[in-house]
């Protein structure tokens, strides 16, 4: 029996609701347009049973009421984003609903005992469409208490029908929170099979555009990328700069040390650059020990600044294995766009040849292959 009565988990209620609020607030608009119409068309037929009586006026004034109090709740949580809002509005509304209902059944139970019969399917009404909160839960049931005291104080009905009207309500609320539960329980499954689902696509996709080891953009994406702030840069001619990195002798690090502490340098080497960078700056592994990082709408004298300020922060970075020391330097090509190019894949490969030259003349050096004229 547990299992039909589980409840949702308290930590992901709250995201549960934020994501059925939408669908939550068109039912329960659509339910708000189509209850009152009972009231409505039963006017005349209280005009023709009470005819212009206290009764008929007062049955009168609470339709209207409950009429405008309908529409003001289906404006409020129409344009509400907020869990809370909603809550707020629904249950104000569900509290005004009861003390009508009880105040109409105060003046009418004396004389009209079976007019307690329409009343007994509010509570079912109640649960399926208020909020799944305890308060809506005490609202429904105070209502059922309500009219239970009411009933056996101004219709003195014998023991067995009041009884039998007990238990007739005690059902109701029991069958209306028991497949209350059970819907928000299928709807938490499908929630739940959604986010699941979501997480593993996001999971995906990052595994798709990073890289492994590092957690920085792989070659894939970085080239796409890329090619992206290259069309940006023909389009409206900002400059794009190019850093190509290299690791100093990395196959000796590794061969001397091994892989694990290979490993380990190149993350502390990608970490110190993602704190370094700013974040329109795109920042990536090529492959190997070498990396990339394109600076969108940086000048090339600036450029070369930070590339030079980089390579003199790294060469101080230091790496205790084992209680040895261990620091490395790094090479680094610069290029910029320039309007002959005609992809990212030229510009590319004059980084490349920046790498190749501060790499060939000692290493631990920044070389810019530039234009004797930049554009």
């Amino acid at each position: 029996m547990a299992k039909f009565f589980r409840s949702i988990p308290k930590n992901l209620e709250q995201e549960y609701r934020k994501h059925y609020l939408p669908s939550d607030s068109n039912c329960l608009r659509t339910a708000l347009a189509v209850i009152p119409l009972p009231g409505i068309l039963s006017i005349y037929s209280n005009y023709l049973l009470l005819g212009f009586s206290y009764i008929f006026w007062l049955t009168l004034a609470l339709t209207i009421l409950f009429i405008m109090a309908s529409l003001i709740t289906v404006g409020l949580i129409g344009r509400t984003t907020s869990i809370k809002e909603y809550d707020r509005a629904v249950i104000g509304f569900a509290i005004f609903t009861v003390i009508t209902l009880l105040y109409l059944d105060y003046n009418l139970l004396s004389k009209f005992p079976e007019y307690l019969t329409l009343n007994i399917l509010v509570p079912l009404v109640g649960y399926l469409l208020f909020p799944p909160t305890t308060t809506s839960k005490a609202i429904i049931l105070f209502h059922s208490i309500g009219e239970l005291v009411l009933y056996r104080y101004f219709s003195h009905p014998p023991d067995v029908i009041f009884n039998f009207v007990f238990i007739t309500f005690l059902i109701t609320n029991l069958i209306g929170l028991f497949f209350s539960i059970q819907m928000h329980n299928h709807r938490f499954q499908i929630f739940n099979s959604i986010k699941r689902r979501t997480r593993i696509t996001e999971k995906l996709r990052i595994l798709a555009s990073t890289d492994d080891l590092t957690g920085v953009l792989n070659r894939r994406k970085l080239f796409e990328l890329a090619e992206a702030e290259f069309e940006i840069y023909k389009s409206t001619n900002q400059t794009l700069s190019i850093i190509m990195f290299d690791l100093d002798n990395f196959k000796n690090l590794n061969d001397q040390y091994g892989h694990q502490v290979g490993d380990h340098i190149l993350k502390q080497f990608t970490d110190f650059i993602a704190k370094s960078i700013r974040q329109t700056d795109i920042w990536g592994r090529i492959g190997g020990e070498e990396f990339i990082l394109i600076l969108p709408n940086t000048q090339v004298e600036f450029t070369q600044i930070i590339g030079e300020r980089l390579r003199t922060e790294i060469s101080h970075l230091k790496t205790i294995i084992a209680g040895e020391c261990i620091q490395f330097t790094i090479s680094i090509g610069i290029t910029i766009a320039l309007p002959s190019d005609n992809s990212f894949a030229d510009v590319f490969k004059r980084t490349d040849e920046a790498l190749y030259k501060a790499k060939n003349c000692g290493r631990n050096r920044v070389e810019a292959l530039l234009p004797e004229k930049v554009p």
